[in-house]
């Protein structure tokens, strides 16, 4: 991976949409159909096969130099043949289904850490049994009080609530009774005709597959592995938000980490509907416009600006990231530093996959009250705990498994929350107006570039 990223390091190429799996080692046939977005080519058979998928990561390149031969050959046999069997191992879980990350931290200092969070978990939740018997029951508007208390973590019991509540989810579902379930309705009824359900089929398995709450492998008695997501109900209601959500918003359709945006909110809502609406409210509500349509061109101006920030409040990081280079030379070239690409699925993602699940939660509680900025915040958080090991480096490439691995050990989200609003914290004069500002200037900027090249190409055709 690493060869290949070097590759990018001189690239100015914007980040682009591919709404698949970008998963370089190959996916199984599933009994929903698979095909091949290179080939077009569909099996609609209940069999287990090895099929490759050709993808292409942002920037162009493919993982065709990556595929091999099977590891295995699979005998085609009908899944009725034989009984099958779950393939998830026994193994160390958390309270929501995902293993604990032993291969990043010790499994020692995993429980050192749950014992002493259960006691701020339980300060949290007698604090916020308060803070609702004050308010009747009810959530009460954002103030200091609020913020500092969400800040700490938003318990369990009271988390998708809370989200649905300081989202405006809540309010949108009661405004539209039965609007769900007609979106769902009307995508079931079209999903031969819709142009994302093939792919949002084959991204079902590939959601939290080592989640036991989502997992849908199973093997027969001659260890053939069969991927049925239609046997899960937890991805079934994942497809079927996803199919509701591309009727609902045609002009993104279908993305590639949206999937995984609607797992979790599906841990935490009482049902497929308010989980929907979640989605609306994140996609449409928080995120900049065109975050996740073909263009991704907010994401992409999203990187500008976080790439602003580092030049501006860590000069000596951006020195190595871009390899000396200015960061306006950059900019009019659209070539930022090739760690856009770890950052940019940061921010697609909101950190899931990237932190210990605990560690992402307490972000999103922060992130639904406190807004999009968040996901700044956290980021430059990690950059800049990174600076020690970041000027270390003889090659800036290098930094590609230090900002991949080192948010994965980030277990005590307590201390790691405190640390990003610190009064002294790097990011923590950041608010949504400057972000705003920033996205404005380089929306302008590129809209003149494009209009200066257009120019050109009349005069000189």
């Amino acid at each position: 991976m690493l060869t290949a990223l070097a590759n990018l390091k001189n690239k100015g190429k914007k980040m682009r949409r591919i709404p698949s799996s970008t998963s370089s080692t190959g996916s199984f046939t599933t009994y929903s159909s698979t095909r091949s977005k290179h080939s077009g080519n569909t099996n609609s058979n209940n069999s287990m096969k090895w099929d490759w998928t050709i993808e292409e990561n942002a920037y162009g390149h493919s993982n065709l130099d990556q595929l091999s031969t099977p590891p295995f050959h699979q005998k085609e046999k009908h899944a009725s043949e034989t009984p099958l069997k779950s393939t998830l191992e026994t193994t160390e879980r958390d309270m929501y289904g995902f293993k604990k990350p032993v291969q990043w931290i010790k499994l020692q200092h995993l429980n050192q850490f749950e014992h002493r969070y259960q006691s701020v978990l339980l300060r949290q939740n007698e604090k916020w049994i308060q803070l609702m018997a004050d308010h009747n029951d009810q959530f009460p508007p954002v103030n200091s009080r609020v913020k500092r208390y969400v800040r700490k973590g938003i318990p369990h019991l009271y988390r998708g609530k809370a989200w649905m509540h300081y989202s405006g989810a809540k309010s949108k579902m009661e405004a539209h009774p039965g609007l769900y379930q007609s979106l769902l309705a009307s995508a079931l009824a079209m999903e031969s005709q819709n142009e994302f359900a093939d792919v949002i089929r084959r991204d079902l398995h590939r959601t939290f597959p080592d989640n036991t709450q989502f997992a849908c492998a199973h093997t027969d008695q001659d260890g053939n592995v069969t991927m049925d997501p239609e046997s899960n109900p937890k991805l079934v209601s994942l497809k079927h938000i996803l199919y509701a959500f591309s009727v609902h918003s045609p002009q993104i359709g279908y993305c590639q980490s949206l999937n995984y945006l609607v797992g979790i909110f599906l841990l935490f809502t009482a049902s497929e509907e308010e989980a929907f609406w979640l989605l609306v409210c994140m996609v449409h509500d928080y995120c900049p416009l065109s975050m996740y349509d073909l263009t991704m061109e907010g994401s992409n101006i999203d990187q500008v600006v976080l790439m602003m920030m580092v030049y501006e409040r860590m000069p000596s990081i951006w020195n190595k990231l871009a390899n000396g280079k200015c960061f306006w030379e950059c900019e009019q070239l659209d070539a930022m530093p090739p760690i856009t690409l770890v950052t940019n699925h940061w921010f697609l993602t909101a950190f899931i996959n990237i932190m210990p699940i605990e560690t992402v939660l307490r972000i999103w509680d922060c992130f639904f009250i406190e807004g999009y900025q968040v996901l700044f915040k956290v980021a430059l958080t990690i950059i800049k705990m990174n600076e020690h090991g970041i000027w270390a480096l003889d090659d800036p490439i290098d930094v590609f498994p230090l900002l991949q691995n080192m948010p994965r050990k980030l277990m005590d989200c307590h201390r790691f929350m405190e640390r990003i609003f610190s009064p002294s914290g790097i990011a923590a004069d950041l608010t949504p107006q400057e972000i705003d500002r920033k996205r404005n200037l380089f929306k302008d900027r590129r809209k003149q570039r494009r209009q200066a090249r257009f120019k050109h190409f009349v005069l000189n055709s």
